[in-house]
């Protein structure tokens, strides 16, 4: 199995005492409430995505229109984490951004990825010397959050500054249990998010309809505010067309195509080849991947096609609602794997999503740009390295995999 808990350890994604992990659970989950956490911070998210627009127009307009958007989305993903859920000073945020995510880059291509384990080859310097520095941020940033131990949202009804990182503070009294569940949180709260953003702008430039009604529905949404009315959380529930859009890119390009591993804690009994019964062992590791599911002929009409328009179950879109606060999983369907190990973050993913591509829709027009829209959309698959995105098509296919999405970005 892939090594990430090597710097992850006992973090509340990779902690294999069930006990301990139902407490961190519990604990921290308080952050992602939709209402009593994600709704007092909406103006965060917010104010983040409005301050993004100068960014990409920025970016956009030194370099005759064309923008790196896998990377801009990754920042702001980053950004978003650490301003919101952490309430971080934002100088901080700005100074230790992209040096956060390549040092967690280092350390997921030293342990693995989502394939086979540690190298044999592992660059233990490069490993080495990267977790000196997530662990000299973690620090910085467990003292910059300190005086929020023991505060509550939920027992004071006062916002906090950063719901994550007061529950991080006390969910133990030693500080393993602070640094690595700090870790584990920023290693998985952004490039999830940011990939399948990624993966739906991609797929709304080869689909110019599709982005032009995401557009409308984006633009009404901002019509509907009244005189010095500001966007809140209840707005979100004004975009359907998006939820489907969102919930397509989640099937088609599962962030997460691997699925999470799993050891059994008992023996169990499966069905094999001929319906035989195979028996397997307590103590097996086992995945059940999302990227054959979600792309089986078998499960779904026209797999490789985008349509946000398709036949998806009730509980794979909220039964009707445009967002709700439940794991919209199914037999076929797991973006945010199943219960009770699924994503802790998916609330405000699902949130920050909406906030950050309704803006982005009502600002500007996206086409595909060289090298990306050189790629034959049949054969572009990304890379998968725990989570999936766009593969920058302009390097030579003999060099090592990187990211990549190219975009034209054009102001309205």
């Amino acid at each position: 199995m892939p090594d990430q808990g090597l710097f992850l350890h006992t973090g509340v994604l990779s902690q294999l005492d069930n006990d301990r992990w139902r407490e961190q659970r519990a604990h921290l989950s308080e952050a992602f409430l939709p209402f009593e956490s994600l709704k007092v911070l909406f103006d965060v998210s917010d104010a983040r995505a409005v301050k993004s627009l100068a960014i990409l127009r920025d970016q956009a307009a030194s370099n005759s229109g064309i923008v790196r958007m896998n990377e801009f989305l990754l920042n702001e993903t980053m950004a978003q984490l650490c301003l919101a859920m952490f309430g971080l000073p934002e100088d901080m945020v700005e100074k230790y951004n992209k040096r956060i995510r390549n040092a967690f880059a280092v350390a997921l291509e030293a342990t693995g990825g989502a394939v086979g384990g540690a190298k044999p080859d592992m660059d233990q310097t490069g490993l080495m010397k990267a977790a000196g520095f997530l662990f000299s941020f973690i620090n910085k940033f467990l003292n910059e959050t300190q005086d929020r131990t023991g505060v509550s949202e939920l027992d004071s009804g006062a916002k906090i500054n950063g719901p994550l990182s007061a529950r991080i503070q006390d969910i133990s009294d030693d500080m393993e249990g602070k640094y690595f569940n700090a870790a584990t949180f920023i290693f998985a709260g952004h490039d999830t998010t940011a990939n399948t953003m990624s993966w739906l702008l991609y797929e709304v430039c080869l689909n110019p309809k599709i982005q032009d009604q995401l557009r409308a529905e984006a633009d009404a949404m901002f019509e509907s505010l009244g005189p010095g009315e500001k966007l809140n959380y209840g707005h979100l529930q004004k975009l359907p067309f998006m939820t489907r859009c969102i919930t397509e890119t989640l099937r088609k390009w599962p962030v997460v195509p691997n699925g999470t591993f799993r050891q059994l804690q008992f023996d169990e009994v499966v069905k094999g080849p001929n319906n035989t019964r195979v028996r397997v062992p307590k103590g097996t590791f086992v995945q059940i991947t999302n990227w054959m599911r979600h792309r089986s002929p078998k499960l779904w009409k026209d797999p490789e096609t985008f349509n946000p328009d398709r036949e998806f179950l009730p509980e794979e879109l909220w039964f009707g609602k445009p967002l709700a606060a439940f794991n919209p999983s199914t037999s076929r369907f797991s973006p945010f794997t199943f219960s009770p190990r699924d994503c802790m973050g998916k609330n405000f993913a699902q949130m920050e999503m909406r906030v950050i591509l309704a803006h982005l829709f009502h600002n500007f027009y996206f086409e595909l740009a060289s090298p990306t829209k050189d790629a034959d959309p049949k054969t572009f698959m990304g890379v998968n390295r725990a989570t999936l995105g766009p593969r920058d098509t302009g390097i030579d296919p003999s060099e090592p995999a990187a990211l990549g999405l190219y975009l034209t970005a054009i102001p309205r």
